[in-house]
């Protein structure tokens, strides 16, 4: 045994309490960040608040998130909260599987960089050279510049996609990839070039698909066996699959998604037939490990899942580095547009150069947020099971930045400005509104003004919220962060309200309503 003098013991124990190595107890730090939330919406002039993780669950009708905190390179504390689905008592563990929705794609990026360091793939040559099962046509755009690997995995290929698919329930048969590719039938629109590859950064979910498409052409293997031979099974993402069968044993791990009114989705969750895009099953914990191997491999660890300059190109901006692009990157992320924002390949970079990669997730009823530094070993990645969990996870992200000291992570809330009406303004908004996509229970939204306050509330449900005028047809809510904009007649009467969130209501105008309680 080494014998160590008495004074140099007070000076190591003081040098640990100097550099912050000798910490607070974990559980400290995890009560400081769960009574600390900042809000994610707030109104002009309002005084900042901090407030608790469970009510803001709550608040955001969410009924389980599971968190994963990465300091000092490794996974400093995992933890669930709430319950699996709403109505029970199942809690949400550090197992629990959450939709990682479009995180997926990260993962995604590093099976194809992983083939192209084997020599499978290269990532400027022209996909269609290599492509079998289908070919990506082309046109007048792609006559000079063709779409690449490179420009797929940084959504800079010149599709014209729009971004999303559509899910199919647990028991409908799945399309093939390149019945999604061809027909536009699971997209917006059937996956073409609609501009020129390289011009500019437009997010392209159908990119993905190609990509997901091309990796199976030239391994011959299926894309979630592919995936899981290259990266889950060595990272020892031992809970992660992108499997959409879910065995009866994963179904009972697996959270219920929950829609925006904190009722869950009908059919539980949705499958996505391209997996590599949106389908990933996984836990807070697995992804960590994820970022952090990405965090290693960039700085040149010794048996890392890519090579360190492989590693440095997948955390570079690609194309160019202007202003459009990280105002089309903040605006589609909802996030500040300083720093800047710009793509990898696979994931979002913020800082100029960056400092940071990102990527957020949002499925039906599932909404999760992933981000790590590039240097320094720190990170964290929050998963949801309801609709409006993204500003929850914003939120976990201020207070976990803040407590573990996290560089150029501000505080950066929406905030909202209440315009100043008069009361017959106010009066037009009072009445009632049924909901068209509602079912023959009749629901319908009641909105009253009460001492020049405008509130709104549906019916049945106990739940009151208070509406903000925003302009002289318009309103909004902080609770379920919606908005809503009213209709009208040729007489300039309100008739029907529309929501952002996907649902409309016509005015009963046979039916008397107070207008005020």
């Amino acid at each position: 045994m080494v014998h160590v003098p008495p004074r140099l013991c007070w000076l190591i124990l003081l040098h640990l309490v100097g550099s912050g190595i000798a910490a607070e107890p974990v559980s400290v730090r995890q009560k400081r960040i769960e009574s600390g939330l900042p809000p994610a919406i707030v109104l002009e002039e309002s005084a900042s608040e901090q407030l608790h993780l469970i009510d803001r669950m709550k608040f955001y009708k969410v009924p389980g998130v599971s968190v994963a905190v990465i300091d000092n390179g490794a996974i400093a504390w995992a933890r669930g909260y709430g319950v699996r689905e709403t109505g029970t008592e199942e809690p949400v563990t550090t197992n629990t599987l959450f939709q990682a929705a479009s995180i997926s794609k990260s993962v995604a990026a590093v099976v194809a960089l992983r083939l192209v360091e084997q020599g499978s793939l290269e990532l400027d040559e022209d996909v269609n050279r290599k492509l079998r099962s289908w070919k990506l046509p082309e046109n007048e755009f792609t006559a000079d510049e063709k779409v690449s690997l490179r420009l797929l995995l940084s959504h800079r290929a010149g599709l014209a996609d729009y971004a999303g698919f559509r899910g199919a329930a647990p028991n409908q048969p799945l399309p093939t990839l390149r019945e999604i590719l061809e027909t536009g039938k699971w997209t917006p629109a059937p996956i073409r070039v609609g501009f020129e590859p390289g011009s500019r950064f437009a997010y392209s979910g159908g990119g993905y698909c190609l990509i997901e498409q091309l990796l199976e052409d030239v391994s011959g293997k299926p894309f979630p066996m592919l995936a899981h031979e290259l990266v889950l099974k060595p990272l020892k993402m031992d809970d992660s699959s992108f499997d959409q069968d879910l065995s009866p044993e994963r179904s009972l791990q697996a959270a219920v998604g929950h829609q925006w009114n904190g009722n869950r989705l009908p059919r539980n969750w949705n499958l996505y037939p391209a997996t590599s895009a949106a389908g990933l099953w996984t836990t807070p914990s697995d992804l960590a490990r994820f970022a952090i191997e990405l965090q290693k491999s960039k700085a040149g660890a010794r048996r890392s899942i890519l090579s360190p300059a492989t590693m440095t190109e997948m955390l570079s901006t690609q194309g160019r580095d202007d202003d459009r692009d990280s105002k089309v990157i903040a605006l589609k992320e909802g996030i500040a547009e300083q720093p800047p924002a710009s793509w990898g390949l696979g994931v979002g970079l913020i800082g100029k150069p960056p400092t940071r990669f990102f990527h957020g997730g949002s499925n039906p009823g599932y909404q999760c947020e992933m981000q790590a530094y590039l240097h320094g070993g720190q990170g964290a990645v929050i998963m949801t099971n309801g609709d409006q969990g993204w500003r929850l996870a914003r939120e976990l992200l201020w207070a976990i930045g803040r407590e573990y000291d996290w560089p150029e992570y501000a505080y950066h809330p929406e905030i909202k400005k209440v315009a100043s009406l008069s009361q017959a303004e106010l009066e037009q908004f009072v009445g009632r509104y049924q909901i068209s996509s509602s079912r023959p229970s009749q629901r319908t939204l009641n909105i009253t003004l009460d001492d020049d306050r405008l509130s709104a509330q549906i019916l049945g449900d106990p739940q009151k919220m208070n509406l903000y005028p925003q302009s002289s047809d318009a309103c909004f809510t902080i609770e379920d962060a919606m908005t809503l904009r009213f209709v009208k007649d040729e007489t300039g009467t309100f008739i029907e309200v529309v929501s952002d969130l996907g649902w409309r209501a016509k005015r009963k105008l046979d039916e008397p309503s107070d207008r005020r309680q």
